[in-house]
């Protein structure tokens, strides 16, 4: 895949020359250089919560226990939607997925007992970015150990519910919040699955 080609088109067009340039400087060395750059601390600081957000203790559905339970979470939502200056005449939700540690997911795959040289090939695209319904969060700034952001493990929750109470985790930058852009346009809106969607009988030729 012909990353920079495949992107030129896409980029958002609110960033100012340097941040463009900041952005394409990173997509050229993609992949090696999921790091630091892929996170922003000033808006980390910031008191709203925005899409690409990490955020500690969102409540999800534990299936296994038919329980909520309180989980680190990525905001999937639309920093737009999810604004609380956005009045709606119903209040929108924010969607969110799970948050794991890398090691408690490659601990998990242990358990299905797949042998250490699969485990570790799926390490490896993990980090590259390769798996299409996960993305890789690593370590840096304040994240202590390496993440992933589980898209297919999925909740919502009021937007009220995001308020000074929650702790913000990290905050991604222009190049992190593109990779993640990227991440969830695959995952969710990519288009092959074969399937012929045409009702024949539906046609009309006028």
């Amino acid at each position: 895949m012909d990353l920079l080609e495949d992107v030129k088109k896409y980029l958002p067009q609110f960033l100012s020359r340097t941040s463009s340039e900041e952005l394409f400087s990173c997509l050229k060395d993609f992949p090696d250089n999921i790091d630091s750059r892929m996170y922003c601390d000033y808006l980390k600081e910031e008191s709203f919560f925005a899409q690409g957000d990490g955020v500690a203790k969102l409540k999800m559905v534990s299936w296994k226990t038919q329980t909520l339970v309180d989980v680190n979470a990525i905001i999937l939502s639309n920093t737009c939607d999810i604004s609380k200056e956005n009045k709606r005449t119903l209040p929108p939700s924010c969607t969110y997925c799970l948050v794991l540690e890398l090691d408690k997911y490659l601990d998990l795959l242990r358990r299905e007992r797949k042998d250490e040289g699969y485990i570790k090939n799926f390490e490896n695209d993990i980090k590259r970015q390769s798996i299409t319904s996960i993305f890789y969060l690593p370590k840096a700034h304040d994240l202590d150990k390496e993440y992933i952001a589980l898209m297919d493990h999925v909740g919502s929750c009021p937007i009220s519910h995001l308020d000074n109470t929650k702790t913000k985790l990290f905050s991604l930058s222009n190049y992190g919040f593109y990779m993640f852009l990227l991440k969830l346009s695959i995952h969710f809106t990519r288009v092959k699955d074969g399937i012929d969607r045409s009702d024949v009988n539906e046609l009309s030729v006028n």
